[in-house]
């Protein structure tokens, strides 16, 4: 459990309170798996609008493989996700279908907003 840091912070005008109190879980790299994420769009380089899903999810299933189970269920619900998304943009689409919604969009929505708030 080394890789594990717990934090606790509270501000001081309430520091008596404990309903005040925040409680902070992060591995020791990455906060969750959209940080993870974000990170390997960074470090290739990638536009994050258009996002290779393939060689990202790749990348991402070869980071968390060491991860322990009970450590990895949000990054394996993602890597689920990253498959998904790469499953529906190889399916053909529909004769006169204009309009095709990317199934990365909403992903990158999530993207977005993360790296914001970050």
């Amino acid at each position: 459990m080394d890789d594990v840091r717990f934090a606790v912070s509270s501000s001081s005008a309430v520091a008596e309170s404990a309903a005040s109190e925040v409680f902070v879980v992060e591995l020791a790299e990455f906060s969750g798996p959209l940080d993870l994420l974000l990170s390997l769009i960074r470090d290739e380089q990638i536009d994050i609008y258009d996002i290779p899903i393939a060689r990202i999810a790749e990348q991402f299933l070869a980071r968390i493989s060491t991860l322990k189970l009970d450590e990895a269920a949000d990054y394996l619900e993602m890597a689920a996700r990253l498959v998904r998304i790469k499953a529906q943009m190889l399916l053909p689409r529909r004769e006169g279908e204009d309009v095709w919604d990317d199934p990365r969009a909403e992903l990158l929505r999530r993207l977005l907003e993360y790296q914001q708030v970050r």
